[in-house]
């Protein structure tokens, strides 16, 4: 016990051991269980700030994969034509 301290007087320390050691002690599992309210209005009003950042974040989400997706450059584009020169190259 550590809330005596040098401090203190002996008088003090007596009471303050006194009133721990006399103090009544809570055990785990002793108290009344407390049935959980789950109405269906209660359980909206809970959830509704969770379900609107997901909304938004799905929205940011799917905007960005849409944009990118946008921006991926058509197999149209990438085919070369081959290039015809005039030139011989002899060895």
């Amino acid at each position: 016990m550590t809330t005596a301290t040098a401090k203190t007087s002996p008088v003090k320390q007596f009471r303050l051991l006194r009133a721990y050691y006399t103090m009544e002690k809570k055990k785990i599992g002793s108290g009344k269980a407390q049935a959980s309210h789950s109405n269906d209005h209660n359980v909206l009003e809970v959830m509704k700030p969770f379900l609107s950042f997901g909304v938004k974040a799905m929205a940011v989400i799917g905007s960005a994969l849409v944009t990118i997706v946008r921006n991926i450059p058509k197999p149209e584009n990438h085919i070369s034509k081959p290039k015809k020169d005039g030139r011989i190259i002899k060895i």
